[in-house]
């Protein structure tokens, strides 16, 4: 089908890879954000509903980063930690190589010219009539 050329670039074994790094790395920076606020500064979700719901926005935005968009705002913010930011750059430094690399090898795919030909071998080629 024409709409898996965008699934060949990364087999699916690294298309694991890329959904588990996702999960770990929104792990750890939900749990920089929590340590690197003080009680008065941010207002965190005391419901667990409401820790999932900060947990899956912030898995959402890594696998956002897959896809060159920058992180969400309330990350970028200067009155956090610096562990916190240390962080997060090194999650979206290797977000930002993981969207050079898909584009790079989707672009390669795109562009390259399939030649199939009637036959694989030399007694398939003996079996057809091919000229």
């Amino acid at each position: 089908m024409a709409w898996q050329v965008f699934l060949m670039p990364f087999s699916s074994q690294l298309w694991v890879v890329l959904v588990l790094y996702g999960l770990m790395a929104a792990l750890v920076i939900r749990r920089l954000y929590c340590f690197s606020s003080s009680p008065g500064q941010e207002e965190r979700p005391s419901s667990v509903l409401g820790q999932v719901a900060a947990y899956l926005s912030l898995y959402w935005a890594v696998l956002n980063s897959y896809l060159g968009k920058p992180p969400p705002p309330h990350l970028s913010k200067t009155s956090h930690c610096n562990h916190l930011r240390l962080g997060v750059f090194a999650v979206f430094l290797c977000s930002t190589f993981v969207w050079a690399i898909y584009k790079a090898s989707l672009t390669s795919e795109l562009v390259s010219q399939v030649f199939r030909k009637p036959f694989d071998s030399l007694e398939t080629f003996l079996q057809t009539d091919y000229q």
